[in-house]
């Protein structure tokens, strides 16, 4: 067995989508590697206010741009363009910190989720322009939030944006249009605690399921919001519908 050399990094190294590079850091700089060679294809310097506690590398899908981020700073990077970079502030942090960063539909778009849960704000880096969507129930994409299969709209661009929320009691996906962001369709889920959300290779469905406390339980919507079925796991053995749905 082959093994490459050691390249030293403060955190975990996050390799690209694609398998062709990996980006990683050190004490003074951000750095993406061939993996292929492990020779140095960018290096960037790393912001002196950058919290190398809290770091996260992030991708976008077609491994074009990648994210450099903490809890206050989130700066966005092109491999192709090297002067190119776009910087978000948390500013006055009056909604809490970042506690995640993930790229959005499109390699232009960022997705900041706020901690306590408080808000998730979508950023344009091209543009500039942001929306905010409140009270996001988790951070994790095909648990809290997900995008319909591209293929499925016709398209290759955006796509809709659909989002797991707890407002108040409830449980309530809304679904999004593509790059504006407004709300298209506002399902309230009878769920007592859903676990995930996520959809159909094809983008015909999506799944809600619910937490093993609340029982053994999972549905399926149609594309704009309707439910089509639930399956509460009557030929699942006893002791097996008390472990729940994990995804």
């Amino acid at each position: 067995m082959e093994t490459s050399h050691v390249c030293t990094s403060l955190c975990h190294a996050a390799p690209s989508p694609n398998g062709v590079y990996v980006a990683s850091l050190t004490a003074s700089r951000f750095l993406v590697r061939e993996t292929a060679t492990h020779d140095i294809f960018r290096s960037w310097p790393l912001p002196s206010a950058h919290n190398t506690r809290n770091t996260l590398i992030r991708w976008s899908a077609d491994s074009a741009r990648v994210v450099l981020a903490d809890s206050d700073n989130t700066r966005v990077y092109d491999l192709q363009d090297v002067g190119w970079l776009a910087h978000i502030n948390n500013g006055s942090g009056g909604m809490g910190k970042i506690v995640s960063t993930e790229f959005g539909g499109t390699r232009n778009e960022v997705l900041l989720f706020s901690e306590f849960g408080a808000r998730v704000t979508v950023w344009n880096v091209d543009s500039g322009r942001s929306v905010e969507i409140r009270d996001p129930k988790f951070t994790k994409q095909g648990r809290g939030w997900d995008y319909r299969p591209v293929s499925s709209c016709g398209s290759s661009g955006n796509s809709v944006f659909a989002l797991l929320s707890r407002v108040g009691a409830q449980d309530v996906v809304t679904l999004h249009a593509p790059a504006t962001y407004q709300v298209l369709e506002t399902t309230v889920l009878p769920t007592v605690d859903a676990q995930g959300l996520k959809w159909s290779p094809d983008g015909k469905w999506f799944a809600v399921w619910e937490a093993a406390s609340a029982g053994y339980s999972i549905s399926v919507y149609t594309a704009d919001g309707h439910v089509y079925r639930t399956y509460s796991g009557q030929d699942v053995e006893a002791d097996v519908q008390g472990l729940g749905i994990k995804n």
